[in-house]
């Protein structure tokens, strides 16, 4: 369409909290097993992508309406680069992320970043071995 990349944040070597889930910890209490399986399918499908390009491509033309072929890999390229297959909440990320928001709530200022995450479910699912049944079920390439 004629835009210009300006830069790619993955090429900065910056962390950044980018693409997941949120709830609140009421919802996550009270229904922890559908926050578990909507994590589980969110996982699934970031090692399906990585390990299914041609299939992943055809999901991408659908939803950015476009066939155009340099625009599908690109995104898959920029896809591959920025989810990782196992994605963590880094504190250093969240304060990268939040920085915009800060300026604009100054209680947000003093609060910290592990006030926003719990690693809970993640740790329950490597303890489960969910990951390493992912990495048999869609292999690296």
């Amino acid at each position: 369409m004629g835009f210009v990349d300006l830069l790619q944040i993955a090429d900065l070597g910056v962390e950044v909290q980018g693409n997941g889930l949120a709830t609140s910890r009421a919802y996550l209490k009270s229904n922890r097993d559908t926050v578990k399986n909507a994590m589980k399918g969110y996982l699934e499908a970031i090692h399906f992508i990585h390990a299914n390009k041609a299939e992943a491509q055809k999901v991408f033309a659908k939803y950015m309406r476009t066939n155009d072929a340099e625009v599908l890999e690109t995104s898959y390229q920029n896809y591959e680069k920025t989810i990782p297959r196992k994605p963590a909440f880094t504190p250093k990320g969240f304060s990268s992320s939040s920085t915009c928001w800060r300026r604009q709530m100054p209680q947000a200022k003093t609060a910290k970043p592990e006030q926003f995450f719990d690693a809970s479910l993640m740790n329950e699912l490597e303890k489960e071995g969910f990951f390493v049944e992912m990495a048999k079920r869609y292999p690296a390439k």
